[in-house]
């Protein structure tokens, strides 16, 4: 997942979590077709059964069909929107690979600061679906120049430099005295689609899962 995670702020809808509902339709199926050659149905509902289990059958074919290309086709878009020598994960070369770059530390730090803005004033880390392009959009800088500064500057991907914003937003929520606010809630509020991703990226940054740093603060 390191290449979503260069494109993407939340990889949650990107992986394949859809194929436990793909595996569920089959496990269904399995079930039916199991009755059936065991006890067979009774002969006044098989003709409807036998319809039923037909239509589940071309409907998995579509579903995994359509989840399949759709899938490829969300990551293809922003791929094809960014340069195709982007790095996979910031390491020790990271200053090598952009030495060629037309990029000045100047513009770079200007980069940098526009970035912050549109992360903690504009506070686009509560968008979910938020992504490379979209912030290219928002702030008018190529995915070429924001995946450089955010690599080359602060050594980190572009889901973990999203993340810091939000677990840092996580974090004054969590010590709100005056609403405690539960887990899930706090999770979606900043930007996470998931209970369990949340967890991990602020156990992540921090060292605590979210109910250990707030009972600790």
């Amino acid at each position: 997942f390191s290449t979503l995670k260069q494109f993407f702020a939340n990889i949650d809808d990107h992986q394949m979590d859809w194929l436990r509902l793909f595996i569920l339709m089959l496990s269904i199926q399995w079930v039916l077709y199991t009755i059936k050659d065991l006890i067979g149905w009774p002969q006044q509902w098989a003709d409807d059964i036998n319809f039923f289990t037909s239509f589940i059958d071309v409907g998995i074919i579509y579903f995994l069909s359509f989840k399949g290309l759709r899938q490829d086709a969300i990551l293809q878009n922003e791929l094809a929107n960014a340069s195709p020598h982007e790095p996979k994960e910031p390491d020790g070369k990271t200053q090598q690979k952009y030495a060629k770059s037309a990029l000045s530390d100047e513009d770079s730090e200007r980069i940098l600061g526009k970035l912050h803005k549109a992360l903690e004033t504009d506070a686009l880390y509560n968008d979910s679906m938020l992504s490379l392009r979209s912030l290219s959009d928002h702030t008018k800088i190529s995915t070429n120049y924001i995946s450089q500064v955010i690599n080359q500057k602060l050594n980190c991907n572009f889901f973990d430099f999203v993340n810091k914003f939000r677990i840092e937003a996580a974090m004054k929520q969590l010590t709100n005295k005056e609403r405690k606010i539960p887990v899930l809630e706090i999770a979606h509020n900043v930007g996470f689609n998931s209970k369990s991703t949340f967890n991990t990226a602020f156990k992540r940054h921090t060292g605590l899962t979210p109910t250990e740093y707030r009972k600790q603060h």
